[in-house]
């Protein structure tokens, strides 16, 4: 909810600036003011209509006690040995037809150490959350996608035991969820929007939450937590941020 608040702070920026620039061209236009008093005029609408944008979507944050999501942790790739080492495992659709998944760790002067993932059909790169991540119920994805890849997180539902896995996938794209396949009940596709770190990296903001209640949520599940993020294919990992919206929603009515 936060940033859909953020994006309508913009907006009420944007229009209420736009409105009160009109005004002063108009009213410069029509009383024949000298040239530099119009501008100055128009300057001085433009920061007063920004800064009234921004007390107003600040105001209406605050009554709904809005607060970005509190960062529980993060998983990078600052070490030098492989990312198996440090929490990431290899697994196969099927064991007894094992299928290559390379893992390249390499450097970018944007980004950082990253890496790499080479992974042949049938064969995926996971990463289980320590039980102390269980309170994330958002994450942020820095991550270079390429065509076939595909990213998961496995959740879990109030009331249902540990053996019980609900699939979200993401994808990018602006199309509705789509359960996955259709005559089952336990995946569902989900496509978002990044956010552009430079020309190669991209920003994935995953509200899990919220995307398993409007998923998941239909057949009457309740979102618990998530416990392990599952990639296919071939794609760059630069880091996850893992948040917690509920935690600072606790905190801002604490």
């Amino acid at each position: 909810m936060w940033q859909r608040l953020e994006r309508a702070r913009t907006v009420l920026q944007i229009i209420l600036a736009s409105a009160t620039i009109c005004g002063a061209i108009a009213i410069g236009w029509k009383s024949a003011v000298p040239a530099w008093l119009t501008v100055l005029l128009v300057a001085a609408s433009a920061v007063g209509g920004f800064l009234v944008g921004r007390r107003n979507a600040r105001a209406l944050a605050s009554k709904f006690n809005v607060r970005p999501p509190e960062f529980i942790d993060a998983i990078a790739f600052k070490h030098a040995e492989a990312p198996t080492k440090h929490g990431w495992r290899i697994t196969q659709d099927d064991v007894t037809v094992p299928r290559a998944c390379r893992l390249t760790l390499q450097s970018d002067s944007e980004v950082g150490q990253y890496v790499r993932v080479d992974a042949e059909p049938g064969s995926r790169l996971e990463y289980p959350l320590q039980p102390s991540c269980f309170t994330s119920d958002v994450f942020h994805l820095q991550y270079k996608p390429e065509r076939g890849s595909a990213f998961y997180v496995r959740c879990h539902a109030c009331g249902k035991g540990p053996e019980c896995h609900y699939w979200i996938q993401y994808q990018i794209g602006r199309d509705r969820p789509q359960p996955f396949p259709p005559s089952k009940g336990h995946e569902w596709t989900v496509y978002q929007q990044p956010s552009l770190v430079n020309e190669k990296w991209l920003t994935l903001h995953c509200d899990v939450a919220a995307d398993f209640k409007a998923t998941f949520g239909r057949d009457g599940l309740e979102f618990d937590h998530f416990s392990l993020f599952r990639v296919r294919g071939s794609l760059s990992i630069s880091a996850i941020r893992l948040c917690s919206a509920q935690l600072s929603s606790q905190a801002a009515h604490g």
